[in-house]
């Protein structure tokens, strides 16, 4: 194993790490959007941002897919 191997191995864990980061991220969101928020006035402010939102929120999801 050279230093280019293990320098491949670091960014795939870096990117494989972004890609879980980004799931538990947008989890909580949803979670506290759908559960916690339901009746305060931001809950609405954030499902209109998430409606406007929707194809790069897809975009993201991919993204996290593909890479984690």
């Amino acid at each position: 194993m050279n230093d280019r191997d293990s320098l491949e191995a670091v960014a795939d864990g870096w990117q494989g790490w972004g890609g879980r980061i980004l799931i538990v991220l947008l989890t909580i969101w949803i979670f506290l959007v759908s559960f916690g928020a339901q009746g305060t006035p931001w809950a609405s402010v954030a499902f209109n941002a998430a409606a406007e939102n929707a194809d790069w929120v897809k975009a993201s999801l991919w993204q996290a897919a593909l890479v984690g």
